[in-house]
């Protein structure tokens, strides 16, 4: 086995009679480290900025694997001298910085960020990364002054706001953020959708100061702005409904007897804000599992080919879809799939490929049609719970528009109760129902039970990864970096007063005494 060169070295590059230009080095350096050879990747990328030294994509390749290797040192040392050459990108500069702060170079981050804001002083983001990085180390004027510079550069900012409100927990009133924030949500020359933003952020401030009445104030006033450009159309949700209420169950049968392929997708559904990725991050322990994300892969090839509705049309004509029509709906959602993971290191075979689109639970039918080997986690969750974290988030996304209006959460909750029980009855041991609550307080349990399901051993060639102990320090350390509103059950019990006051319809899924 190679060994690493001391720190400061540098590995030979093996160019004697072989004429390499910066991009073939560039190239080489790059398919190296994917191979797991960090040395001769190390040697590639030095040859490349000897070749080029403003090979940015190079230096960025090297600065990562000197990441990997615990080399941070070497690591900062790249952007030193990077930094010390003058460069003029300002968007580049911000990039450097937020790694030089990942890396605990906080100093050398801020400096790049001083830099970029020369160059590019309409940058929002290099303002708003100086302003934070002021406000950690209590430069509260200057980082004020920073921060209100990004959102005149850049009004949609308020996105960064409301995400670096989620990225701590408040704990005193008189945290100078919250004064910021209370000044930017009641700025009337501020647009309203970054006032909402602000909004959302003081909403899960004082949710953290366990402030609840103020909270909701907040939350209230957010969702009402939301509501008036993010429309949602519960007309569509009553056909998609429909159509799958009235298909006879044989709609849903695979046609002929696939076989079982190397790789199947994983579907991970449910109502969203009720686990999803909670399970994905802790299965993705597993050396054999891999997460494509949530992807809306089979929503678009679903609504796009009008599927449901003509497989219902066909079994009333009693024609039902050819097999090289059903391989085609396969095969375009599988090439999506496997063009959506990295490729594997080296040594590791993966059998499943996750979809955690909580969305696909309206379309568990076509998956059992397409996919009947695939497996699938039906994650269920406390309505009440699941209502104030849906409610307090601004996901700013169509597909969720249902999350800005009471009314419309209620009914959406109602069409995910009606279809489950359909899909629990017609896919014949291939979907397990996993309760939040009980993940939550028996991760190990519960993601043993899944690698059961899964036909999975609990340990692989990555050693005991999934042991209790590890199950149990991996969701302990998910769970942590989510707001309380998002993660502890039985939170709504705070709000219970207050939306009652105001929905009273609430008592329909359990809220009141």
């Amino acid at each position: 086995m190679n060994e690493p060169p001391p720190p400061g070295s540098a590995p030979a590059f093996p160019t004697e009679g072989v004429l390499v230009d910066a991009s073939t080095s560039y190239e080489l350096g790059n398919e190296l480290r994917r191979q797991g050879d960090p040395v001769s990747a190390e040697a590639a990328l030095r040859e490349t900025l000897r070749l080029a030294p403003d090979h940015f994509e190079a230096r960025t390749s090297l600065a990562f694997l000197y990441l990997e290797l615990d080399r941070k040192d070497e690591a900062a040392r790249l952007y030193r001298d990077w930094l010390a050459s003058g460069p003029k990108d300002g968007t580049r500069l911000v990039k450097v910085a937020l790694f030089l702060e990942g890396i605990q170079e906080g100093g050398l981050a801020l400096a790049c960020l001083e830099r970029a804001t020369e160059l590019a002083p309409g940058l929002g983001a290099a303002w708003f990364h100086r302003g934070r990085l002021h406000f950690q180390s209590d430069r509260i004027d200057s980082g004020t002054a920073y921060f209100e510079q990004a959102l005149q550069n850049d009004p949609d900012l308020g996105t960064a706001f409301l995400q670096l409100s989620h990225a701590r927990h408040f704990r005193s009133r008189r945290d100078p953020l919250i004064d910021f924030f209370m000044a930017q949500a009641t700025d009337p020359k501020r647009p309203e959708s970054t006032r909402a933003c602000f909004e959302f952020a003081l909403g899960k401030i004082w949710d953290d100061l366990e402030e609840w009445d103020q909270a909701l104030q907040w939350v209230e006033t957010a969702n009402a702005i939301r509501r008036k450009t993010i429309r949602f159309d519960p007309d569509r949700c009553r056909s998609l409904l429909r159509e799958r209420l009235v298909a006879p169950h044989r709609v849903w049968a695979p046609s002929t007897l696939l076989p079982r392929e190397e790789v199947e997708p994983l579907f991970i559904v449910g109502l969203p804000r009720s686990g999803c990725t909670f399970i994905e991050q802790v299965l993705l322990e597993h050396p054999a599992i891999r997460s494509a994300g949530e992807l809306p892969m089979l929503p678009a090839l679903v609504q796009e080919t009008h599927l449901v509705e003509r497989w219902r049309e066909a079994d009333q004509a009693g024609a039902p879809p050819s097999d090289d029509e059903l391989e085609a709906l396969r095969a375009s959602y599988r090439e999506v799939l496997m063009r959506s993971i990295p490729p594997p290191t080296s040594g590791e075979s993966t059998r499943y490929v996750i979809d955690k689109n909580p969305l696909n639970f309206f379309h568990v039918g076509v998956i059992r049609r397409l996919f009947p080997h695939a497996p699938i986690l039906a994650l269920e969750r406390d309505l009440r719970d699941v209502l104030i974290s849906l409610y307090f988030h601004d996901f700013t996304h169509p597909d969720l528009a249902f999350t800005y209006s009471i009314d419309h959460l209620l009914f959406f909750f109602r069409c995910h109760e009606t279809l489950m029980p359909l899909w629990k009855a017609i896919t014949a041991g291939h979907l397990r129902a996993i309760r939040y609550e009980t993940l939550v307080a028996e991760p190990a349990t519960v993601v043993q039970a899944v690698l059961r399901f899964l036909a999975l051993p609990a340990t692989g060639e990555a050693g005991t990864r999934l042991s209790a102990p590890n199950i149990i320090a991996r969701a302990h350390a998910w769970q942590a970096r989510q707001p309380i509103y998002g993660r502890a059950p039985r939170h709504w019990e705070h709000y219970a007063p207050g939306l009652l006051r105001l929905y009273p319809e609430l008592r329909s899924i359990g809220f009141g005494p």
